[in-house]
Formats: structure tokens, sequence, C-alpha cells
């Protein structure tokens, strides 16, 4: 205590430290595991104290040049029993907080306590073509799809123990829309250094989290 007066015994408190809600990405694994993550294209739930059917949410997005900007989402179904909003995360989603709130007509809105938390948006990884090799051997083109790749930001590429930066826009991996359907940040093209260490396990990771290998 203050007084210097020592305990004859040590006292343990043991506690656990529980998830910040249950708002979690299908995929992958999130950088904060306790906070709240989601895939590009993941239906998520959030509870709200007003009808859920009013709900919006404000969330982050980036284009594959580069550009921030925000987007505001409706939602996709409610469960008025539960007071449980539903919103389908957007493809061009960025990690960063998120604003849930109610939007009765030109009413202003109406936010909560809970309602800004921050979101985590982690990469998928679908499929990985190679597209050439050098006339030399020590390096090989390579077009990845998926989902949630983020131009710039200092997005990681590891193919096994090679790890490929994207520090700037216009300079290393070149994101754009592509997949099957063109979905936004859906591929990326990048030159992988050709060496042993670069056949393993290919990941993506952003700010948001590392995708599943």
């Amino acid at each position: 205590d203050a007084a210097g007066n020592a305990t004859t015994s040590a006292l343990v408190r043991n506690f656990t430290i529980r998830p910040a809600s249950d708002v979690k990405a299908a995929l992958g694994v999130a950088e904060v595991p306790t906070a709240p993550s989601a895939n590009p294209g993941q239906q998520i739930g959030i509870t709200v104290p007003f009808d859920p059917l009013t709900a919006r949410m404000t969330i982050s997005t980036i284009d594959s040049n580069g550009t921030t900007g925000t987007q505001t989402l409706t939602v996709s179904k409610a469960d008025a029993a539960l007071g449980r909003a539903y919103f389908n995360i957007p493809l061009n989603a960025l990690t960063g907080d998120v604003v849930v709130f109610s939007q009765v007509g030109t009413d202003p809105p109406v936010n909560f306590d809970d309602g800004t938390f921050p979101l985590q948006i982690v990469p998928v990884v679908n499929s990985v073509d190679v597209t050439s090799v050098s006339g030399d051997g020590t390096t090989v083109n390579v077009t990845l799809t998926g989902l949630g790749f983020i131009e710039a930001n200092n997005t990681e590429y590891m193919f096994g123990s090679t790890v490929v930066k994207d520090t700037a826009i216009g300079t290393g991996p070149n994101v754009y829309e592509g997949g099957p359907l063109y979905e936004a940040n859906g591929t990326v093209n990048l030159t992988v250094p050709l060496s042993d260490g670069a056949f393993g396990p290919i990941t993506v990771k952003t700010a948001g989290g590392t995708s599943a290998a």
C-alpha cells in the first residue's frame, strides 16, 4: 500500500479477453483477432437499439487507383425480433471505422453509443496464374484473383518466404477490377523474385488482416 506494507501472499485475479463482437471474417485472420472483421462481399449483422429496417452504415472505400472515399449502405435484411440489421460489405471496402445509425426519411440521422467501431477488411485469394517468366529466370509475373486487394498502403503479397510489398500508387503490384465478374479490387498483377523461398503458401496481407493460404 502507500505506506509500504507488502501483502503476505500474491493477489491473483484471472480474466479472459473476449471478442468485441461476433462480427468475424469468414476467411483469413484479422490483424486484431478480438476486433470486428469481415471479408469483402460478406454479410454481417449488427444489433441496433432502433427499428433495424431504418439502419444505415457508412463505410470507408478504396478504388483500384488508391482513391479513398465512403459509401452509405442500406440494410440487406433485418430481424425485428432480435433488433439486428444486416449489411453486405462492398467489394471495395477499406479497413477503418464504420458508423451505424438510423435514418428515417429526411429526418436527421440518429446515432447510438456503440454505432461507431473499427471494421477490419480481410482479403481473400481465390486463384493464381503465372503469366510469364523472365528470360534469365530471376523473376516471374503473377496474377492473383480474389477480393479485397488494396492498392499501395503497404499491402504485402507473400509467396512462401518471399514478400512483395506495395508501398506506393503506380509502382510495384497493380490492383484492378478483375475476376469472373470483374470484381472491384479483385485482381492484382505483380512481379515476384524467383528463388527456392518463393515456392510455398500464397497469402495477401492488408491493414485488415491476412488471407487464408
